[in-house]
């Protein structure tokens, strides 16, 4: 069942508000993140300290490099070490500095020290780990049959399937350490799953497809959508009810995003 709700999502500044917006909701406010130089800058991960990490490429390079960028603005980038592969892709970070990612058709995890482990679902032709919290679970997608579904693997190693209700393809992106997945569908749309199965879908205002690729666990998003923009989605308290319904519009620089709720209920 899909229950229709309507939030407002702010992109850099909003200088008036439209009337008759939702109310009881949720809002981001959307910072651009772009690695300087770079022709495209993808988001992947969040930690609770606020560093981010994702790929950008540079002008005339055929392969892409990893970047941190810390609560001050300030890049580093890198690549994986001791993977002489092209293609080599840190997806996300927690916070006792390890990091997941993939290469070639495998996943990896990288710890605090630099030790690499491959990380596979077993049957699978291709893996990405893309999200891991600080107890060990780590999110994905895994290739099956002609589809790609998303998984989470536990700290024992065990391994769940995550499929969005109605969706033919899903890909599981980030976790938080409240059990938080946010993730892509099918439906070019970007997801929140909370801990006992609840699906949300989120469409951020810069158009596209929008990708969900991390969040923190202060409800922090970072992802990116189709023409290469990334993002960051901060929780902002909604206005009240007379500042949402004035009149006389001056100027929007945001625009709405869809916003309902799925369940695993028919």
């Amino acid at each position: 069942m899909r229950v229709p709700i309507r939030w407002t999502a702010l992109y850099v500044l909003v200088l008036s508000l439209v009337p008759g917006a939702s109310r009881g909701g949720v809002m981001y406010e959307f910072t651009s993140i772009h690695v300087p130089g770079a022709i495209n800058t993808w988001a992947y991960g969040i930690n609770n300290a606020g560093q981010i990490v994702g790929q950008y490429a540079l002008p005339g390079s055929l392969s892409s490099l990893g970047f941190v960028r810390d609560t001050l603005g300030h890049y580093t980038t890198f690549d994986v070490p001791g993977l002489d592969v092209t293609g080599n892709y840190s997806m996300g970070i927690n916070d006792h500095g390890v990091i997941v990612g993939s290469y070639s058709s495998h996943g990896f995890v990288r710890d605090a020290a630099g030790n690499l482990s491959t990380l596979d679902v077993p049957g699978a032709f291709y893996t990405s780990a893309d999200g891991i919290n600080n107890a060990g679970q780590i999110v994905g997608y895994y290739s099956m049959g002609g589809t790609f579904h998303g998984f989470m693997r536990d700290a024992m190693g065990n391994f769940s399937t995550i499929d969005v209700p109605g969706a033919t393809r899903t890909y599981a992106f980030g976790i938080n350490n409240t059990g938080l997945i946010v993730g892509t569908s099918s439906d070019f749309d970007g997801f929140l799953r909370d801990a006992t199965g609840n699906y949300t879908t989120i469409d951020v205002p810069t158009g596209g497809v929008t990708f969900l690729q991390g969040v923190n666990d202060a409800g922090q998003i970072v992802g990116y959508n189709g023409p290469g923009i990334g993002f960051l989605g901060i929780p902002v308290p909604e206005p009240p009810t007379s500042v949402m319904g004035g009149t006389g519009l001056a100027a929007v620089l945001g625009v709405f995003c869809r916003h309902r709720r799925r369940s695993n209920s028919p």
